[in-house]
């Protein structure tokens, strides 16, 4: 079902019944690969807006993103008004709020309104309503940008179906691992059960000459590609569904990066 509100602009926009249904569905993956030019207008305004894990952490209160509560969470900071692009990424993408949206049309600029919409990471929250929510988490993390499935809050628990799902990166697990990984300048790497990408992402953001991110579950493959093309790394990072090695055809790597606990599962 779409709908087209004139508070929603030009754009066609998914609508949910209200934001706890816009977590993840299992009919359909929420985001979308394409258009290829709305990743490049989203990354410039989220640049523009300082929507990078040190200022945000400030802005929430911590060192980091990891075990900062939601706003629904009972999280004290930044939960007045939404004065600024970098509150309204903040309360859409961290909190999963709804907000106006003329306000976020008029906060993050016409253009990335509307690679946000076309990228399928907001939604309407009702058929003609002036809301809008995100179905998924869109967290800034050591100089990358990571899409993954929204955690529900408890009082959401009875709107999520069965279904595979992808983590999110920010977290103290997913922290060690990645601290533990060597920079690897000019090496090819392989990061098996990538969930949402960010070892292969990181690889390369550090210098790697390429990197593979595999995992068995379509739902992390689709994430994990859309990751690559947010960050502009889809020319390096190379994302396959394979059962371990099964479909990498005896290709070899300077540096394999196993998960230990795993960021996408049943």
């Amino acid at each position: 079902m779409t709908a087209t509100p004139s508070a929603l602009g030009r754009a066609d926009i998914s609508t949910v019944s209200d934001a706890s249904a816009a977590g993840p569905s299992s009919n359909a993956y929420p985001i979308r690969l394409e258009p290829a030019a709305a990743f490049d207008i989203l990354r410039l305004a989220m640049q523009r807006a300082e929507f990078d894990e040190d200022t945000v952490a400030r802005r929430l209160g911590g060192l980091t993103l990891a075990g900062v509560p939601r706003l629904r969470e009972g999280r004290k900071t930044l939960a007045g008004s939404v004065e600024d692009a970098n509150a309204a990424f903040i309360r859409l993408f961290i909190d999963g709020e709804r907000l106006p949206a003329e306000s976020v049309q008029r906060l993050v600029g016409d253009d990335a309104y509307q690679a946000c919409v076309d990228l399928g990471l907001l939604n309407s929250v009702a058929d003609g309503a002036t809301e809008v929510v995100a179905p998924v988490i869109l967290c800034p993390i050591r100089g990358l940008w990571l899409v993954s499935d929204r955690v529900p809050l408890p009082s959401e628990a009875h709107h999520v179906q069965s279904q595979d799902f992808v983590f999110s990166a920010i977290n103290e697990l997913t922290a060690h691992f990645l601290d533990a990984i060597p920079n690897v300048p000019g090496a090819d790497v392989l990061e098996l059960c990538a969930g949402t990408g960010v070892a292969a992402l990181l690889a390369v953001l550090r210098g790697a000459r390429s990197a593979v991110a595999a995992d068995l579950v379509p739902r992390c493959v689709h994430f994990a590609r859309f990751n690559a093309l947010l960050n502009g790394m889809a020319d390096r990072v190379r994302v396959v569904e394979s059962n371990v090695w099964n479909a990498l055809n005896g290709e070899t790597f300077d540096l394999e990066d196993v998960r230990k606990d795993e960021e996408c599962t049943d």
